[in-house]
């Protein structure tokens, strides 16, 4: 606290304070992070017990730099030490003592400046959605994180800084599909403090039916189309492949299929891997399943097809139907290779091979691309001349 009063509001303001008062202050002072259940939830111990440990840890190694003088604290220490400084400052009306009225002001500086307060709010609130993504499954249990200073009831008492962990999950319908009963869950993603959003598509959206019908319709996605996203998209976080989801529905970008289908494209952090298929059933959406970039369904799959005849067994032979195959390829040594797919509308393959391999989760390498171009000519498939 010396420190931050020292830095914050100069070092002839801390000396001026009666140690009756540090010692009040020390009792009413902001206390550690504490992380429990929301009221109304039940959470698993091993989710409390994670939050304590790893959450905590991040948010008490988080640097933090807090002006005017550029000092470097932790997000943890600003949470707790700047909080108690403001309830120092608050609570100095209450007592008499030598220029009592210059440390208040002199302490309002910390007080007054919200703009070190909002960002530290923002990093908070980053944490607390990185960390969420690592537990959150739309299969299960979608998780988020509320943060709140809880005030006691009677002083001399600690101040609680309260991490408090909510959890919902996705509503789940049946759904009839070929004659067969399936289900579906809501699509949707959790936000620290606020909680679930969930997605909704206008049907008028690219002329899927009649202008007449512009009330949203809820999405929800069934089971096989998550576990082929799953499968496919398989060498990043779950939760990270699920959140890009959400986000992709929430920026729709709609095309069709050579057969009419409805698709929803799917990007990862902005970057294109395959598409979702829709249909209309009983007025919401329902994602029928996921299609890698690669796959026989899409435009892309069509046109690597026609440029190179391979099909679906060919590609699933050469692993190039999941995206890990291409995250820990040898695809950035081969030009070759890096036309065929660029011919066939899959820069962003190569694109997220680029961007995206720091977050890569799963390293088994699988697909070679001196193996692509010997089964090509071996088999004669398709026709790669100027390619």
């Amino acid at each position: 606290m010396k420190i931050i009063i020292d830095s914050c509001c100069g070092k002839d303001i801390y000396p001026l304070i009666p140690q009756k008062v540090l010692d009040d202050t020390y009792l009413c002072r902001t206390s550690n992070f504490k992380c429990k259940a929301a009221t109304g939830n039940k959470i698993s111990s091993k989710i409390i017990k994670d939050a304590k440990s790893f959450l905590v840890e991040l948010i008490r190694s988080q640097q933090f730099i807090v002006p005017p003088n550029d000092l470097e604290i932790s997000l943890g220490d600003y949470f707790t030490i700047v909080s108690t400084i403001v309830t120092l400052q608050t609570k100095l009306k209450h007592y008499q003592f030598d220029r009592v009225e210059e440390v208040r002001e002199a302490l309002k500086i910390i007080v007054d400046d919200t703009a070190t307060k909002d960002r530290a709010n923002v990093i908070l609130y980053n944490l607390f959605r990185t960390f969420a993504v690592e537990q959150s499954d739309l299969r299960n249990q979608l998780y988020w994180y509320k943060h709140d200073f809880v005030f006691p009831e009677h002083f001399p008492a600690e101040i609680e800084s309260r991490i408090e962990i909510s959890s919902v999950a996705p509503k789940s319908i049946t759904v009839e599909i070929d004659g067969k009963s399936r289900p579906a869950m809501r699509l949707g993603w959790a936000f620290p403090f606020s909680g679930p959003v969930w997605v909704s598509l206008k049907p008028s959206l690219e002329s899927i039916v009649s202008d007449f019908f512009n009330n949203p319709f809820d999405v929800y996605i069934q089971s096989h189309a998550l576990n082929r996203l799953i499968e496919r998209i398989d060498c990043f976080w779950i939760g990270l492949v699920q959140f890009n989801m959400y986000v992709s529905f929430l920026n729709a970008v709609i095309t069709r299929d050579s057969n009419n289908n409805i698709l929803v494209e799917y990007r990862f952090f902005g970057i294109k891997a395959g598409y979702f298929r829709l249909d209309i059933i009983d007025g919401v959406f329902v994602v029928r399943t996921f299609l890698f970039v690669t796959n026989s369904g899409t435009p892309e799959g069509q046109l690597l097809e026609k440029n190179t005849g391979l099909q679906k067994q060919d590609k699933k032979y050469l692993t190039i139907d999941k995206l890990s195959s291409f995250m820990n390829s040898d695809v950035d040594e081969n030009q070759d290779v890096q036309q065929i797919f660029k011919k066939s509308g899959c820069q962003c393959l190569l694109d997220l091979y680029e961007k995206m391999k720091p977050l890569v989760t799963k390293h088994t390498q699988t697909f070679n691309s001196e193996l692509l171009l010997k089964y090509l000519q071996r088999y004669d498939v398709g026709n790669t001349e100027g390619l």
